[in-house]
């Protein structure tokens, strides 16, 4: 899109330089065929800022997007994206109607200019760039649509997590994924890409399974919580209240001592 509003410019640029170059100063043809420039480069510069408005809009519509927020805020952002995305329809509205009074302008250019200037070449080069626009402002709609499909069916996930934990950054539907999976623990595991529902449950089973297992396997130490066990407390009471509390945790082994100090 950058590469084409530069081609946009150059087309502008090379108008100004045929048409100030070219024309008499006081011949009324060649006045109104200015006037006509004048009018091509005001809607050109409207254009321009509805484009840059509509991107800043779809800008903060994918912020609300991303803060994922279910609590009481909900309302109020919801009643804004939908205010945001009124102006953003009223906005194509206005483009549409700002590039047919620009296909028009540049239309009455190219007519004018047949008659205005002396040079056929310089009239070729006014058709030639008419052209030039014409298809450089369909590439950048292409562009701006595709832009926004991809927004609209965009999943995105951020995931932060300390200790034993599994997190998912996954999309079944093929929708994008624009996130981050971040953890804090050597026992962390992560799943990331496009995977179908079944997948994505049998792995869920698995590795909670293999956190399982390495939870027994690492067994009783001396150090763990029975020691503290005292009155009616079970050690079972005191295992089910920290998974209530923390998720399923597993036993440290206590470092062994190195060496015995004689005297």
């Amino acid at each position: 899109k950058a590469d084409l509003e530069s081609h946009l410019e150059g087309i502008d640029e090379k108008l100004e330089l045929i048409i100030g170059q070219t024309l008499p100063e006081s011949d009324s043809d060649a006045l109104e065929l200015r006037q006509i420039k004048e009018e091509r480069k005001s809607t050109e510069k409207c254009l321009q800022i509805c484009a840059q408005l509509s991107d800043h809009i779809s800008q903060v519509q994918l912020s609300f997007k991303r803060s994922g927020n279910s609590g009481p805020g909900l309302d109020t952002e919801r009643v804004t994206n939908d205010g945001l995305q009124e102006c953003k329809n009223n906005l194509r509205l206005t483009i549409s109607e700002l590039e047919r009074r620009m296909q028009d302008v540049m239309n009455r250019m190219v007519a004018k200019s047949e008659t205005t200037m002396t040079s056929a070449e310089d009239h070729k080069d006014i058709i030639r760039l008419r052209d030039e626009w014409e298809t450089a402002h369909k590439c950048m709609d292409i562009c701006s649509k595709a832009n926004d499909n991809l927004k609209e069916n965009m999943s995105t996930i951020d995931n932060y997590a300390t200790g034993d934990a599994l997190q998912f950054m996954v999309s079944s539907t093929g929708q994008t994924i624009s996130g981050r999976n971040r953890g804090l623990g050597w026992r962390t595991r992560q799943v990331g890409g496009h995977l179908s529902d079944t997948t994505i449950q049998q792995l869920s089973r698995d590795m909670t399974s293999i956190n399982l297992r390495n939870a027994e396997n690492a067994g009783p130490s001396p150090g763990d919580a029975s020691s503290f066990i005292s009155g009616d407390t079970t050690e079972s009471e005191v295992k089910t209240e920290f998974k209530e509390r923390y998720g399923q945790g597993f036993t440290l082994t206590p470092r062994s001592s190195t060496g015995t100090v004689t005297g």
